[in-house]
């Protein structure tokens, strides 16, 4: 199979010239240069550097999926491990084991910072904190399903959830603490699976009045009416009953008012909000480390040429300019004054019971680019603190053009097809030896091809 011609290559050759052209047009140079500055003097620091991985398997109708999180730097290196399945949902499915492998990087740089030992302790993230931020839940129908599952729950009870739940996150934390202590590892970091039928059968179920097959019929808190006002729906359903508006609004103070909503719609808002508040727990925590830095290798920000006016992103921009004017690509940073904010779409009623998330996302993170060596790529670096304070504390680390506990944790980290592969089959046998009935949800659609 032919992929490449030379007519697309010609074609790729000149979309790239023209984007330089323009770009060369119309860039203030001096002011870009102005900005790029040496690199300062490296500072003894003690680090973790954390990353994750992910390795997901869709069998028939079920997903299985494993998780790695590990912090590798100055002291023993500590990793997370999670086996989990799941009924598969397009869109849900993928989201809970998103926010669950990020969850367990975030616990693990929060706790690997409390065992490391020095004055300067450092701790470093792999991608970009103005992605956590924004992490999903951030689609207007998962939002909208969290705040279904509020209303139905009742305002004080979802509150009540909230500080439950978070009680029972910070002891669960301290319990993966002494694990990680004492062994170095720990397969159970994640709790939002262990405690959901629990809270299920607390929170959710005492509001389910009756099943009708794949739907249930609640009551709805006159809360939801009070702020939502009566859907048009539900007024048609009081006139087709004969009431009058008299009886509409006393059924409705009374709570007397019934709806029938889909069962599956109900159950996966929950697992999202339980995954979510986890996650932001994590976030929270993490954000309490005094030298906190993340490191992106692939990004396409373009908040600096937006400024500028050019169409084309950062790294690529400051390249041009710093090979175009000085003629070499020099070692150095630049970085924003101010904070950058982020648009969010956290809600309100969820980021105020976790402070340090509310604080960086309302005044914003701070943004640089670092290229750490002569002629190698440029990274983006963003912190808590002001670059120019957190970039000595990292240099202590490079090696080369990258910082060498990154990388390591990128290759400890990394599950490996193999590894992936030999785990599924033991749990498949596994499974087919307790009940040979359950082979029908570990039959593999793709076997055939390889």
């Amino acid at each position: 199979m032919r992929l490449l011609t030379r007519w697309n290559m010609e074609k790729i050759a000149d979309i790239l010239i023209a984007q330089l052209n323009e770009t060369l047009r119309n860039v203030n140079y001096e002011v870009l240069l102005s900005n790029w500055k040496a690199l300062p003097e490296a500072e003894r620091s003690s680090v973790y550097a954390v990353d994750g991985s992910r390795s997901v398997t869709r069998l028939s109708g079920t997903i299985v999926y494993f998780l790695s999180a590990i912090a590798i730097g100055s002291g023993r290196s500590y990793k997370l491990f999670y086996a989990n399945a799941m009924q598969y949902n397009h869109g849900v499915s993928d989201q809970v084991v998103r926010m669950q492998m990020e969850t367990m990087e975030n616990m693990i740089g929060y706790l690997a910072e409390k065992m490391l030992r020095g004055e300067k302790k450092l701790i470093l993230m792999d991608g970009t904190l103005t992605g956590s931020l924004i992490r999903p839940p951030v689609y207007p129908e998962d939002i909208k399903s969290i705040a279904v599952i509020r209303s139905l729950i009742g305002i004080n009870d979802f509150d009540n959830l909230i500080y439950e739940y978070v009680k029972m996150l910070e002891e669960h934390y301290r319990e993966v603490r002494r694990k990680l202590k004492d062994e170095g590892t720990s397969d159970a970091p994640l709790l939002s699976d262990v405690i959901i039928d629990k809270f299920r059968r607390k929170y959710l179920e005492t509001r389910i009045i009756g099943h009708i097959r794949n739907k249930v019929r609640v009551k709805v808190p006159s809360s939801i009416i009070k702020r939502e006002g009566v859907p048009l729906s539900l007024l048609e359903r009081f006139l087709e009953e004969g009431k009058s508006l008299e009886d509409a609004l006393r059924e409705i103070k009374e709570e007397r008012v019934e709806v029938v909503i889909d069962k599956d719609m109900v159950n996966d808002a929950f697992h999202i909000l339980l995954t979510y508040i986890e996650y932001l727990y994590s976030l929270d925590k993490l954000l309490e480390v005094a030298n906190l830095a993340y490191i992106a290798k692939s990004f396409y920000t373009k908040k600096l040429a937006n400024m500028l006016g050019i169409p084309i992103v950062d790294t690529a921009l400051l390249d041009i300019v710093l090979r175009r004017f000085l003629k070499k690509e020099k070692e150095g940073y630049w970085s924003f004054e101010e904070p950058v904010r982020i648009p969010h779409e956290i809600p309100e009623y969820l980021i105020n019971h976790f402070k340090n998330v509310k604080k960086f996302a309302e005044r914003g993170v701070n943004i640089g680019y670092v290229r750490f060596e002569r002629g190698d790529v440029i990274y983006m670096v963003q912190s808590t603190k002001k670059i120019e304070d957190i970039l000595p504390l990292i240099l202590h680390h490079r090696v080369g053009g990258y910082i060498r506990p990154l990388q390591l944790a990128h290759d400890g980290a990394k599950i490996s097809y193999k590894e992936a592969r030999m785990a599924l089959d033991a749990l498949i046998n596994y499974l087919r030896n307790k009940d040979p009935e359950l082979k029908v949800f570990t039959k593999y659609g793709r076997s055939p091809l390889e």
